[in-house]
């Protein structure tokens, strides 16, 4: 007998507005309660346009939102190497107050799918000015092993830049099913005439700590997210 996955990670639809609102009014209200200010204009243009949402769901209830950027600009400050098929995180946002740490398993899934798309690292921006308290800096890297990348000359110091490989996760299907369709990386650029070969080595089933990029449900210091 097939037990299904308890999780469900999916696109956000029209259907989802009402209660994807009362998830960012719940984690805003959270947030105002520890003195930390998010950038609600952000998330709210984001569920409008439903644009790569994704919605992660526990039956009928809706514990997570993920905003995926398949095409970020490129960028020159990783530690992998500039140029990789990159996805981006643009925001999360868990339901607080839940035991089953719907962070992780977003954070799980988003590195999981994008493995599966092609994309070869992960990255995500902190914004300090609003809620990236050092400490949640220290969590993401000590803990879940992620690269906090010094910021590079000339660019904004109120963004902590991080980044993580991507990595198929086996197993993963049994925990959290997916039906949000792979969108297939966008091939790296040419590389100059003559120029030598960098190959990445595979880290997809090299043990690591689980990943969570920023995501305002992550356990932090003082109470339970």
């Amino acid at each position: 007998m097939t037990i299904p996955a308890p999780y469900l990670a999916r696109p956000l639809t029209l259907a989802d507005t009402t209660r994807a609102v009362d998830l960012v009014r719940a984690r805003f209200d959270w947030a105002r309660l520890r003195q930390l200010s998010l950038p609600d204009q952000a998330y709210r243009r984001a569920l409008r346009a439903g644009t790569d949402v994704v919605v992660l769901c526990d039956g009928d209830d809706l514990i997570g939102l993920l905003h995926l950027n398949h095409q970020p600009e490129p960028d020159t400050w990783s530690r992998l190497e500039p140029g990789l098929p990159t996805l981006a995180v643009t925001f999360a946002l868990t339901q607080p107050g839940r035991d089953d740490r719907p962070a992780q398993l977003l954070t799980a899934w988003v590195t999981n799918y994008a493995s599966l798309c092609g994309y070869q690292r992960v990255r995500t921006q902190l914004p300090h000015r609003h809620a990236a308290p050092e400490h949640l800096v220290d969590y993401l890297t000590r803990t879940c092993g992620w690269q906090h990348v010094p910021t590079p000359a000339g660019a904004s110091a109120a963004q902590a830049l991080l980044e993580i490989p991507a990595r198929y996760l086996t197993g993963l299907h049994l925990l959290v099913r997916n039906d949000v369709p792979l969108q297939i990386a966008p091939p790296p650029p040419a590389a100059p005439s003559g120029a030598e070969e960098h190959v990445l080595a595979h880290v997809s089933h090299q043990p690591q700590p689980p990943p969570s990029p920023y995501l305002l449900g992550t356990r932090q210091p003082g109470g339970a997210c």
